[in-house]
């Protein structure tokens, strides 16, 4: 796992946690991110995201899990995590979320599940609506520029 920091763009300094294990998947999210400036670890298996978090849980800003992954999907990878570091936001991704999933990703304590492929826009946007506070010393992430519930999300939490 390692963490890469381009120094630009919105998410500049957040450090994500990108989880699926689809290989081009989790490299087209990290990409995405560390291009908006994030650090990004990225983990192919639940098991790695759980070890992660367990080791830099309380310094992840915000956790990007797969919905759809073997042995263990990323609802019970969002409930472990959960368990781990209980303030941290959890986006969800998946290329077939149905609207009957919408519920259970907010039941299991996902707090948006956004759909892929996830665009620039639609992932700094997501992040900059859920990141709670941010460690001393850090800017706040400027406004969005693209209206909640813009492209690629799925479930606008602030209308629910």
């Amino acid at each position: 796992m390692a963490y890469v920091d381009s120094g630009k763009g919105r998410l500049s300094g957040l450090r994500l946690l990108v989880v699926d294990h689809d290989e081009s998947d989790r490299l087209s999210l990290q990409s995405i991110a560390e291009h908006a400036g994030a650090l990004v670890a990225a983990c192919p298996s639940r098991p790695a995201a759980i070890a992660a978090v367990t080791q830099d849980g309380t310094s992840f800003d915000v956790a990007i899990v797969a919905l759809r992954m073997p042995v263990m999907d990323g609802l019970e990878a969002t409930r472990r995590i959960r368990l781990l570091a209980a303030d941290m936001p959890i986006l969800g991704v998946s290329a077939q979320a149905a609207v009957e999933d919408i519920g259970e990703c907010l039941s299991a304590g996902m707090c948006e599940c956004l759909i892929k492929p996830v665009v620039l826009p639609a992932l700094i946007d997501a992040v900059a609506r859920h990141v709670a506070r941010r460690p001393a010393g850090r800017a706040a992430i400027p406004a969005p520029g693209v209206a909640p519930g813009g492209p690629g999300a799925l479930v606008d939490s602030a209308r629910l």
